[in-house]
């Protein structure tokens, strides 16, 4: 009964997974070698941005807490050891991976002969970031559910979707260990009740000009769509899901 349980216990936790796209694996990469090796953050770079330093560290704090959270097993060395350790060749690396995806055999000899105190490292990169936006209206309802005529709302929304891709290394055979792309959203919301007016409020509003009041945007402003790095944490949560579990 227990090995049934805990085979429906692995089916429901691989079904709740976030989803990777072109997810590759390399046999070597175990949840044990992990563990033993430790993995350190390279760092986080923008294919449709050019960020700051501040920032991209920033973006290294967060994929390393994310992986922290998920995956408490593991040692993971912030991105500042990796950039003190790679000195004056660390923005060259970050730049190949912001302008290819991926690092080249120079790169990645150089990251082999100076970082030393893990076996895998992992960079990340922002693939996309849009915001999109709609307003729909919808009947107000009784206690029991049922729609109440005349009051009418409308809901303004602002979503945000990230794309993300993460590149694991081996640096003990120099190859990629792990690799993928995910793309999570988050989205806030603002209700409003609906203005009614009477046909001559209307006929007024018309000839002294007034359309301004008239405006959706006016009446029924959109929200602040979520902050992007609230949405890229989500989006390293759903890397760190799918790393090996133990047997």
């Amino acid at each position: 009964m227990r090995s049934l349980w805990l085979c429906f216990l692995g089916l429901w936790l691989a079904a709740c997974a976030t989803k990777v796209a072109g997810l590759k694996q390399s046999p070597s990469f175990t949840f044990d070698n992990i563990a033993r090796g430790k993995i350190s953050v390279g760092g986080v770079a923008s294919a449709i941005s050019s960020e700051s330093e501040g920032h991209r560290a920033s973006l290294g704090g967060i994929l390393r807490t994310a992986l922290l959270e998920e995956r408490k097993e593991f040692t993971v060395i912030p991105v500042g050891t990796v950039a003190s350790k790679m000195g004056a060749d660390y923005p060259k690396v970050l730049r190949e991976l912001q302008e290819v995806g991926s690092l080249s055999d120079t790169s990645l000899g150089l990251l082999r002969n100076r970082i030393r105190d893990s076996r895998y490292i992992a960079f990340a990169r922002v693939e996309n970031d849009e915001v999109s936006k709609d307003r729909h209206e919808t009947a107000s309802s009784d206690k029991y559910g049922r729609p109440v005529e005349g009051t009418e709302r409308v809901i303004a929304n602002a979503q945000r979707s990230v794309t993300a891709s993460l590149i694991v290394y081996d640096l003990t055979n120099g190859e990629m260990a792990w690799s993928g792309t995910v793309t999570k959203s988050l989205s806030g919301s603002k209700q409003y009740d609906k203005e009614r007016e009477i046909g001559l409020v209307s006929v007024i509003k018309a000839i002294k000009g007034d359309t301004a009041a008239q405006s959706p945007d006016q009446k029924y402003p959109f929200p602040e769509a979520p902050d992007s790095k609230k949405v890229l944490a989500k989006v390293f949560e759903g890397f760190a899901e799918n790393f090996p579990e133990k047997d």
